[in-house]
């Protein structure tokens, strides 16, 4: 049986594929080594109880893009939007995550200033929605 843990590894595994991505790592690190720099975990969510013992449950994976700010805002701009179409098409294109969630229901973001372990950076906040599903244990 799949985990929400298993799933955000899946996240981060086909975020790290993305070209130019240089940085991906499963665990949220302290501080960022190398831009571009990707990194997800849990929101949020919800459970409920379903008929046969199953529960069902709606959570909210934050995929987080971090592009380093280094004074020259429209270059640094112009390289985070490189993303706005690569990770969603990417995500979308494995839209179970590999077995590891019943599909991605629907998928926001935000845009802007951003920041990670005392940097300043800018970047998409991906709010991904996942549905999963298992019995009762």
């Amino acid at each position: 049986m799949a985990t929400l843990r298993d799933a955000v590894a899946r996240v981060q595994a086909n975020v790290a594929a993305v070209s130019g991505m240089r940085d991906a790592p499963t665990d949220p690190p302290e501080s960022i080594r190398y831009f571009p720099f990707a990194i997800a975990y849990v929101e949020g969510g919800t459970w409920e109880v379903g008929p046969a013992g199953i529960k069902t449950g709606l959570h909210t994976i934050v995929c987080e893009i971090h592009i380093a700010r280094k004074n020259d805002l429209a270059r640094e701009i112009e390289k985070a939007m490189d993303y706005s179409d690569n990770i969603p098409n990417d995500l979308l294109d494995d839209i179970t995550l590999n077995g590891n969630v019943e599909t991605i229901v629907e998928m926001r973001y935000d845009f802007g200033p951003m920041g990670w372990g005392g940097v300043d950076t800018v970047g998409f906040r991906f709010y991904i929605t996942v549905k999963m599903q298992s019995a009762i244990t």
